[in-house]
């Protein structure tokens, strides 16, 4: 039992360090902790923003669906007790169960919990250990490829993925919060207004932290189920969530207003440009973001400091048609 327990730990552990993709690798941690700690039903938590800031939430077993579902609070207590005791065995709804931590350079991440059996082998126990450090430390490789340095956004290289994922219903992470049913995912290009002059008057140390300062502005305007990029320069990309695009455009104006009333250091008043189109139907990526750059390039072309939704320039101006991945106006 022992030789086979290491036996196949070597080939997870190969396995997890060889994964690029985060959804493959939440299926081999998936794979190997049910395989390792067999006859238990499973929980699996994790905080994928690696802070301190978010609360873990629920892997998605798919097929193995796990059978409870925490509260918050529930949450909080079991980090609590993890954090300190490490591997900590406690009780929920009347059931014991065994809290497995998952660790990264001393923060908790989040916990396996596992109920059905707690007679659990010093094998079972450090072969589990191995896998959940090792998932961690690979978790943090991809987080960190996925961010842009100077911004700490979400980088160009993740974009096309995400909207894929989006469109395609992917990924093994449960919602971090609750979201309505009938609503509609929108994708919204931003450019800073005249970032070049700045660029050129104070110098590309002044540049930078504009950019990391509307960085901050744009990621505290929208929750933490929405994603920000920063799509390249001084342009950024959003994928929220809204039930109409009214409220979509109201999002954006708060932000739009929010910058233009902040005082940026050295340089003073600043503004941004916006466009955005809503992601109703499957598209090409590439399509997508040509329509929500046309609304951003009718903001900038209107006078700038203006947001645009696609949808209606398309009806004042007669019809934009986007076939594949060129427009076609007419």
């Amino acid at each position: 039992m022992i030789r086979q327990v290491n036996h196949c730990a070597h080939d997870w552990l190969i396995s997890l360090t060889q994964q690029d993709d985060e959804s493959e690798l939440d299926l081999i941690l998936i794979s190997a902790i049910q395989s390792v700690l067999f006859g238990t039903k499973l929980i699996i938590y994790i905080n994928k923003f690696l802070d301190h800031t978010h609360r873990p939430k629920q892997i998605n077993l798919k097929k193995t669906q796990s059978p409870l579902i925490l509260s918050d609070d529930q949450v909080d207590e079991i980090i609590a007790k993890v954090g300190s005791n490490k591997i900590h065995i406690g009780e929920i709804n009347s059931k014991t169960v065994t809290y497995f931590p998952i660790y990264h350079f001393g923060d908790v991440l989040g916990f396996v919990l596992a109920y059905g059996s707690n007679e659990f082998s010093n094998p079972q126990i450090s072969t589990a250990v191995s896998i959940l450090n090792v998932y961690a430390n690979q978790l943090f490789t991809l987080f960190r490829a996925k961010i842009d340095p100077l911004s700490e956004l979400l980088n160009r290289q993740t974009f096309d993925k995400k909207i894929q994922e989006i469109l395609s219903g992917q990924g093994f992470l449960s919602p971090r919060t609750p979201i309505p049913a009938d609503s509609v995912w929108h994708l919204a290009m931003l450019d800073i207004d005249h970032f070049k002059r700045v660029n050129d008057q104070y110098g590309h140390v002044i540049g930078d932290e504009v950019i990391i300062l509307i960085a901050r502005l744009i990621k505290n305007s929208f929750r933490s189920e929405d994603y920000v990029f920063r799509y390249g320069g001084e342009e950024f990309a959003i994928l929220f969530q809204c039930k109409k695009s009214e409220d979509a455009f109201q999002v954006l104006e708060r932000l739009r207003s929010a910058i233009e009333e902040f005082e940026f250091p050295q340089v003073g008043k600043l503004t941004i440009s916006a466009g955005f189109t809503s992601l109703v139907d499957y598209e090409m990526v590439p399509a997508l973001v040509q329509k929500a750059d046309l609304a951003l390039y009718h903001s900038k072309n209107s006078g700038r400091n203006k947001v645009a939704n696609f949808d209606q320039i398309a009806e004042s101006t007669n019809g934009i048609l986007i076939t594949g991945n060129d427009p076609e106006l007419f």
